[in-house]
């Protein structure tokens, strides 16, 4: 299955986001800003981003922009 990046600040709505997720065999790892978002794309294992668009330190839209998830 898929390894998936959750970024969230509300830790609730990250809960029950990572919670639906696993229940599909995936492996989930979970940011709640954008630099601990980058710290995880930095290693190179993400498949798949699910981001807030409003987070703290800045917007999480800027995610696919910065990394290519493809390769």
């Amino acid at each position: 299955m898929a390894h998936i990046l959750v970024v969230e600040d509300d830790p609730l709505i990250r809960e029950l986001v990572r919670t639906v997720l696993e229940r599909g065999d995936h492996t989930i790892s979970e940011a709640a800003s954008l630099a601990v978002a980058h710290q995880h794309l930095d290693r190179g294992q993400i498949q798949l981003v699910l981001t807030d668009l409003g987070l703290p330190d800045g917007d999480g839209d800027d995610i696919p922009v910065a990394y290519d998830l493809d390769g």
